[in-house]
């Protein structure tokens, strides 16, 4: 039996709920990625997805996700850079992939974002490999196999489902996928990394397979590109077989590469963040410039009412949210006036003088014609703007270290983010000790956005404690 060298493939297993079947008008409810490096499993990323719209009670009846239950969940912008960075190089593969496909597709298409991966397709391998089946339909090929699905139609357990299928597939042929079902499969065939004459591959080989943030370096020792991974053998061995334009020219000019260990993503991520705005690597182009250019701001008009507005952030701005598009910003806040009440007016949303719409149909309670009270009023713009704060004044995030024998720290004081470091395990408890081990950083909206992304996993300790 034939086998790649590891750190030539790597794919991401993926699964989509989405509003409905069709691609140009629904929307994505819930995303399951796998990362297999051929081997086993080296990374996942899974989320909840906000559509924007209300999801159609038959597909709440088949999912089993509703409205309530997305309804703090992320928009699809907001784990827009996960995803990119999870799939970075890799294989998109999927059971019917071209439904997943084209739905991220065009949610990154509204984004003004160009999402392009090499698919591979479970259905159509297993066909070719697994051939004679009553159907293959996930649900029906899965129980005839003997591969566990618990709860069909959700996007991780079918991901996860379709993760063991495919590692059937590639213990029967392995080969036969990697060349014969990717799509444009003529043109990946031919493609072979364009290495650095001075780049020695067998390091790929060397890398732990840890969480971390790793760098790369050209043959003037500039360093060029910074990431941040759960698993850094993998995730820089996939680079080097991203066949883009912009990926062959960074591993053509790569000649060394780094990393720091940090043990926990959540560190990674924030290291990753900050290091970029410092060094500002040339091929970080697009973190530099960040995904999020429109935010939410406040002020109070003439009148006494607190207005929102949707703009360009200015430098050393914090809205109180951020988005890649004036489009999303609205969808958002059209969803944040349905829930809080808020006139659409007020909001910005509605240019016309006089009474917004929503005054006619009973949803809004007269904020633009001076019918409701500025201090009733306010206060429910109050609340939404309270939200929008992590969850805790002054807390500590407890993780994974980069040994056995320590544990990594995350501060946030009065809802500002501090910075992190690591402590030993053995060290102790008091918060004043915890807190003399962190490394100062900066507060701003990315890192906070990446601290509450983070705590919706629930992958974490948390110790409160009072702020001086």
């Amino acid at each position: 039996m034939h086998y790649a060298l590891l750190i030539d493939i790597v794919f991401c297993i993926i699964d989509i709920e989405t509003t409905g079947g069709n691609h140009k008008t629904g929307k994505i409810t819930e995303v399951a990625i796998i990362k297999h490096d051929g081997e086993q499993i080296v990374d996942e990323f899974s989320s909840l997805v906000n559509p924007g719209v209300p999801i159609p009670p038959f597909i709440t009846e088949l999912t089993g996700i509703s409205d309530d239950m997305v309804e703090e969940a992320p928009p699809f912008f907001e784990i827009a850079k996960e995803v990119v960075s999870i799939t970075d190089g890799c294989y998109f593969v999927a059971h019917n992939v071209n439904f997943d496909y084209r739905f991220i597709q065009t949610e990154f298409a509204s984004l003004g974002f160009e999402f392009e991966r090499d698919r591979i397709c479970t259905i159509r391998s297993s066909r070719k490999l697994i051939p004679g089946k009553k159907s293959y339909a996930l649900g029906k090929i899965t129980k005839e196999l003997g591969i566990s699905l618990e709860s069909h139609h959700r996007a991780y357990d079918d991901a996860y489902a379709t993760t063991q299928l495919f590692e059937m597939l590639l213990e029967i042929d392995r080969d036969f996928l990697t060349k014969n079902l990717v799509t444009d499969k003529e043109k990946s065939k031919k493609k072979k990394p364009k290495y650095h004459k001075s780049f020695k591959v067998e390091t790929l080989k060397t890398l732990p397979r840890a969480a971390g943030v790793y760098y790369f370096y050209d043959e003037e020792d500039n360093l060029i590109y910074i990431g941040k991974t759960k698993n850094i053998r993998a995730r820089i061995s996939s680079h080097f077989h991203d066949f883009t334009d912009r990926g062959q020219r960074r591993t053509s000019e790569t000649v060394s590469v780094d990393f720091e260990l940090t043990g926990s993503e959540l560190v990674a991520s924030l290291k990753e963040s900050a290091e970029i705005k410092e060094f500002t690597p040339r091929f970080n182009r697009a973190q530099r410039k960040n995904m999020f250019n429109f935010g939410v701001f406040d002020y109070v008009d003439q009148k006494g009412y607190v207005r929102l507005c949707i703009r360009v952030i200015q430098t050393g701005e914090q809205p109180s949210y951020s988005y890649s598009s004036m489009s999303e910003g609205r969808s958002h806040l059209m969803r944040l006036c349905k829930k809080y009440e808020l006139c659409q007016n007020l909001c910005g949303l509605y240019k016309e003088d006089g009474p917004c719409f929503q005054v006619h149909v009973g949803q809004c309670k007269g904020a633009c014609l001076q019918q409701e009270e500025a201090e009733t009023y306010n206060a429910r713009v109050a609340n939404l703007l309270e939200k929008v704060k992590l969850e805790e004044d002054s807390f500590l995030i407890i993780d994974k270290g980069r040994n056995e024998d320590e544990q990594s720290v995350i501060a946030v004081e009065n809802g500002v983010y501090k910075g992190y470091g690591w402590a030993e395990l053995n060290q102790t408890k008091q918060i004043e000790d915890l807190l003399d081990c962190l490394k100062a950083q900066r507060d701003n909206q990315e890192v906070r956005q990446i601290i509450r992304s983070y705590m919706r996993k629930k992958q974490y300790k948390i110790l409160k404690f009072a702020s001086s």
